[in-house]
């Protein structure tokens, strides 16, 4: 929206997140049509529309119509849920950081589009917090690192 202010985030790679016990959480890299007739967890297109429509973008592109049985407002969800058994998601690499039990991030060969994501904020409304919090993010994109928190 035009009253926010943005400062785009270095670009991710997509990855599938397992359960820890799933046959293919072994495996060194997955080809989409792997994937075709799994549960999927999924980021919820209410709280996310862009990156829930890339999602299935991906999939569509590569003909596959992916079997939605939960939607999640947070990546930390999205994880856990998988971890439960709940499914399997596609999510940022960068989510392999929060080291949670019961899931592997498994590289997809076969997948070029990336993950964006942008830092927002309403301009008239920049406590000292948020300014610290934004020169640091700055500094950290500017260093050139993948993420901000690498």
């Amino acid at each position: 929206p035009p009253q926010l202010a943005m400062l785009p985030l270095a670009a991710d790679h997509f990855v599938c997140c397992l359960p820890k016990a799933h046959p293919m959480a072994a495996n060194r890299s997955l080809r989409l049509a792997q994937l075709a007739d799994e549960p999927f967890v999924m980021f919820a297109r209410e709280v996310a529309p862009a990156n829930h429509d890339n999602v299935l973008a991906v999939f569509s592109q590569a003909g596959i119509h992916p079997r939605l049985v939960h939607a999640a407002r947070q990546w930390l969800t999205v994880i856990a849920m998988v971890a439960h058994g709940l499914g399997v998601a596609l999510v940022p690499s960068s989510l392999a950081r929060s080291r949670m039990d019961g899931v592997v991030f498994v590289p997809l060969a076969d997948l070029q589009t990336r993950s964006t994501a942008l830092l927002a904020w309403r301009p008239p409304v920049v406590s000292a917090a948020l300014a610290g919090f934004l020169e640091a993010a700055r500094a950290e994109l500017a260093a050139g690192d993948t993420a901000i928190g690498s």
